[in-house]
């Protein structure tokens, strides 16, 4: 018997045993699996009734959020914006259980089940109050995200940027992206509808295309390539490889080109620095099958290909949130490597991956781990967690590193100078893949980082199947992703003339909050202007904000200081300076001449040539007058004055023959007008002109007029040449047949009668003696005129200034506003005016089916109203008429009565209102006399004893009054001073010494419960958490 007793009892303990070990297993080993269960709808209903955590940007932004409403779950999850971080936050669905995002990977933490509030929950449950999860605190810069989100616009395509230094992402966008606030309803149907409309097909925008999604990188490739030759000690940036315009792909007869011809290099060969400029297709293919698959594959390893890289959480947190793992082909033939080393055939990469080799490129080489989350905050605000930057690899040395920088530096100068920053250098590398059917299409790539010289941010950028170059389709979207994030840097450092090293090292510390350096930035940091923003900013004091919300603060005080000091912008107005605008000058004036200088200057020659022509003439005329008076007047000219003539003739011939060289006409025609002044200027012996050597050449352009211009020219050219020839004619004309010729011949009679040899000798004297007043006169008015014309010309130059300036703010901004909102303007007015088309057209239709309607109803019982209406007008007259007839009867009547009355009773009628205003005259005299009895009586009342009683109740008052004051005096005073005087001294001596006894008696207490929790109690408790917690965690789930 107790043998069956103890195998029974051995079998009871054996399965109590392993109902605990299930038991265990369930509740603990597997519980956050079972939890993370899709099929499990007691867990799913369980977090839809929490208090979800919000998702948060890193400035406080909240992303998304649980609400109180009154249906059986208690909370609605709602997102702000939510297309704009849906790649960051997923969705949290009565539906579907999240699966993606930072809903999915801090699900446990959001919902308040992680192990970590284990204590919050205790809290919660002894204190009845709400269970909240755990909020969380992005990376996230919303302006930059906006900003890449709005140059993406409607295009398929995602951008990535991350912060050098540490991994953080600062922005990650995804087009097309989807709201999902439509899958977070809690009407079940809809949620299913709008999750299956977002999930079919393959281009689903529920793919995060930054993380999810793989592409050819083209060219942007090259920079690990580059990176792999550098690394080998064999490679410079200076080194010679094989390039040529083509390349047979080992094995095949194929063969591959370069998109530029700088790429084919010069007699076959290029260097490092500039195949990676014009991104030489040859070379790298070729330096790609010469180093082999296992050096390009190892590079392409230590930089995160072929490795699933997880963004952020673990298993404990929820699921979590990975990148898809890029992909190089492993062994491939020499064929395929050499497409693969140019980014096509099998390698593939996502952009968080391209960015995260920028960013190793930026960072000296070395990887950083990429993180979403800054840090983990309870509902009290307490930090769960905080996190810290980690190194992925060290995938290249940092000469390498300054190497990569360098040739990624010359893409920019050299290649691609529209994605240029004033006053920020920028490394980039751009790419274009060709995809689909017969390469019909392209993926455009552009990755970088700026500034090269102190990295701050690196971006990668993609727009799939686009139908330009990667320079084009994603490196604007760049540019102004780095412009937003760092043009405070810039300008800070433009207008306090510091480098951006130094301005960027000032600004990371005083963000960290070493405010000695706000000096530095030109601003003044003290507790009362920190308080004062953040104020401005969130409603709160400075101290009151969490880390990100004071970072945010200072970088906006650091702006709020440039603006003020005018500061902003300076990076940008230092562009615009001399050395900058003088050459962008010169290319803008070759460029101006290119298309408008041949005309112009084919119909200046033509009337160069013409007043030319004139003044050649003119100088032979004046030769042979100057002769003919120095004959007269006895002046000794010698022969200066004819050598002046003769180079002032020759001058203006020369001009005449250079006018017609249009490419030199400009640089010729100011030489020979300087020499004909010159040659003038001796000859009027005034010396005015100073004798200058101008060594200014002017610019001319090379470029061949449009045969618009070419035929203005010749349109030009013949309208004056008739003009010449019809004033020639003319004049002749008019001098000869006038009778104007014997005039002049008369005069010259008259002329040959005078002494003027006397006359010339008088007028020698004066000429003489007026030289130097002349000489001093022209002298002034050059000085003046000088000065005068100069101040013109400044203020035509600031007028100018202003004008241009202002301007170019104007058509930058259109420009910006264009380029940044042209998809979106155009969708919009297709919108709009498809939705006014088909109102108006859906109008048109209703209007004629109702007017079809009503007139073939009108028609059915035309017969039946036209009666109607007959019936009821002849109706509407009968009556009209009996009224009529009876009203105007009546009139009639009653006026004949009125009549008969007055002429038969006329005496009785005169008599009643005779007597009846009689009576009125009898009432009127006797109120008359009422009121004068009344006031007779008052008066003499009031002269009698009237006055002096009304005079006795005024005196009762006053000694009324007079008696209530002395009771107040001789009795309510006294007796209040004796009570005051007893509180007082009741709370000097009893009161006040029993408070202060109390409050001694209660501080020892609490100082004894103190001590007691300290030393006893508090160990005790942190013992039993630490030890039942885990135990007990599954119970209160």
């Amino acid at each position: 018997m107790n043998k069956y007793l103890r195998q029974l009892f051995t079998a009871v303990v054996a399965l109590f045993v392993i109902l605990g070990l299930s038991s265990t297993i369930i509740m603990a080993v597997r519980a956050n699996a079972l939890n993370n269960d899709p099929r499990n709808a007691r867990s799913l209903y369980h977090q839809l009734g929490a208090y979800r955590g919000a998702i948060l940007a890193s400035d406080g932004t909240v992303m998304a959020k649980s609400e109180p409403v009154n249906d059986a779950f208690k909370y609605l999850r709602t997102y702000s914006n939510g297309p704009l971080y849906a790649p960051v936050t997923g969705f949290f669905s009565i539906n579907q259980t999240a699966d993606r995002g930072l809903e999915a990977s801090r699900s446990m933490l959001l919902n308040g089940e992680a192990d970590s509030l284990i204590w919050q929950r205790a809290k919660a449950m002894l204190t009845g109050a709400t269970d909240q999860g755990a909020s969380i605190e992005t990376s996230i810069d919303p302006k930059l995200q906006q900003v890449a989100y709005d140059q993406l616009g409607t295009r398929d395509g995602a951008a990535v940027a991350i912060e050098v230094s540490t991994g953080r992402i600062l922005a990650m966008v995804s087009t097309p992206s989807y709201d999902p606030n439509k899958l977070a309803t809690h009407d079940t149907k809809a949620a299913s509808q709008a999750y299956n409309e977002l999930s079919a097909g393959q281009n689903s925008p529920l793919i995060n295309r930054a993380t999810s999604q793989l592409y050819p990188p083209g060219s942007t490739f090259k920079t690990i390539v580059a990176s792999a030759a550098l690394e080998t000690g064999d490679y410079q940036t200076d080194t010679k490889i094989p390039a040529g315009s083509s390349y047979t792909l080992p094995g095949t007869a194929t063969q591959l080109p370069n998109a530029e011809a700088q790429a084919d290099g010069v007699n076959g060969q290029i260097s490092l620095q500039e195949a990676v400029a014009w991104s030489s297709n040859t070379a790298f293919a070729q330096l790609g099958v010469k180093l082999g698959a296992s050096k390009v594959s190892d590079m392409a390893t230590k930089l995160g290909f072929g490795s699933t890289i997880t963004i952020d959480g673990t298993e404990s947190t929820g699921t979590p949130m990975t990148a898809t793992a890029s992909t190089f082909p492993s062994d491939p033939t020499d064929d395929k490597l050499a497409l693969a080393s140019i980014g096509q055939g099998d390698t593939t990469a996502t952009p968080l991956q391209m960015a995260m080799v920028a960013q190793a490129i930026a960072n000296n080489g070395k990887l950083m781990q990429p993180t979403l989350v800054d840090r983990v905050r309870a509902a009290d605000l307490t930090v769960l967690s905080q996190t810290k930057p980690q190194t992925m690899a060290n995938a290249f040395s940092e000469d390498s590193a300054d190497k990569l920088t360098t040739m990624m530096e010359s893409v920019v100068t050299e290649a691609n100078p529209q994605l240029a920053i004033d006053g920020i250098k920028v490394a980039a590398k751009t790419g274009t893949a060709q995809i689909g059917t017969d390469n019909s299409a392209i993926d455009g790539w552009v990755i970088g980082f700026a500034p090269a010289d102190d990295p701050q941010i690196a971006v990668a950028v993609l727009v799939h199947n686009t139908d330009v170059y990667g320079s084009l389709a994603a490196g604007p979207i760049m540019r102004a992703m780095m412009q937003e994030a760092l043009q405070v840097t810039a300008d800070s450092a433009a207008y306090y003339d510091r480098s951006l090293e130094d301005t960027a090292e000032s600004l990371k510390s005083f963000l960290k909050g070493n405010f000695e350096n706000d000096a530095a930035l030109g601003l003044s940091c003290t507790e009362t202007t920190r308080n004062a923003a953040a104020n401005k900013l969130y409603g709160k004091s400075f101290t009151d904000l969490s880390e990100s919300q004071k970072q945010l603060t200072l970088l906006q005080m650091v702006k709020d200081a440039n603006q003020l000091s005018g500061a902003m912008g300076q990076a940008s107005r230092e562009a615009d300076g001399w050395e900058n605008v003088t050459g962008n000058l010169r290319e803008s004036w070759k460029q101006l001449l290119a298309v408008v200088g041949q005309p112009i200057l084919q119909v200046a020659t033509q009337v160069v040539k013409r007043l030319s022509s004139a003044l050649a003439t003119l100088t032979e005329y004046a030769k042979g007058a100057v002769e003919s008076l120095s004959k007269v007047f006895g002046w000794d000219t010698g022969n200066n004055t004819a050598s002046n003539i003769k180079s002032a003739s020759d001058s203006a011939k020369s001009l005449t023959d250079t006018a017609d060289d249009s490419s030199k006409s400009l640089d010729n025609v100011q030489k020979s007008s300087e020499k004909a002044k010159r040659s003038v200027a001796g000859f009027d012996k005034l010396n005015v002109l100073s004798s200058t050597d101008s060594s200014s050449k002017s610019d001319t352009s090379s470029s061949k007029s449009s045969s618009g211009g070419s035929s203005g020219g010749a349109v030009a050219k013949n309208v004056v040449n008739d003009t010449s020839k019809n004033l020639s004619g003319a004049f002749k004309n008019l001098y000869e047949k006038s009778g104007f010729k014997g005039f002049v011949e008369n005069v010259q009679k008259g002329i040959n009668k005078v002494d003027w040899s006397a006359i010339g000798k008088n007028c020698k004297t004066v000429f003489d003696n007026a030289v130097p007043i002349v000489q001093k006169a022209f002298g002034t008015m050059q000085k003046v005129g000088s000065a005068k014309l100069g101040a013109i010309g400044s203020a035509f130059g600031a007028v100018a200034t202003i004008g241009g300036k202002s301007f170019q703010t104007i058509s930058g901004g259109v420009a910006k506003w264009i380029s940044k909102d042209r998809e979106k303007i155009i969708g919009f007015i297709d919108t709009i005016g498809n939705n006014l088309t088909n109102g108006y057209n859906n109008l048109s239709i209703f209007f004629d089916n109702f007017g079809t309607l009503a007139g073939n109803a009108i028609d059915n019982v035309r017969p039946q109203m036209e009666e109607s209406i007959s019936n009821l007008l002849s109706g509407l007259t009968t009556f009209a008429g009996s009224v009529g007839e009876v009203v105007s009867g009546a009139f009639s009547t009653a006026t004949e009565s009125l009549v008969e009355w007055t002429e038969n009773d006329g005496a009785t009628i005169t008599e009643f209102l005779e007597n009846l205003q009689l009576q009125f005259a009898d009432v009127f005299n006797f109120i008359g006399q009422i009121f004068g009895d009344i006031g007779t009586i008052i008066s003499e009342w009031w002269n009698g004893n009237g006055q002096q009683i009304f005079q006795n109740i005024c005196n009762m008052f006053t000694n009324i009054g007079t008696t209530l004051m002395n009771v107040y005096n001789q009795w309510i005073k006294p007796a209040w001073d004796f009570i005051v005087a007893i509180v007082k001294s009741a709370w000097e001596n009893w009161l006040k010494p029993v408070f202060e006894g109390a409050i001694n008696f209660f501080g020892k207490v609490a100082d004894c419960v103190s001590t007691v929790w300290n030393n006893f109690l508090s160990p005790f408790v942190n013992w039993l958490v630490s030890f039942w917690g885990p135990i007990f965690q599954n119970v209160f789930q």
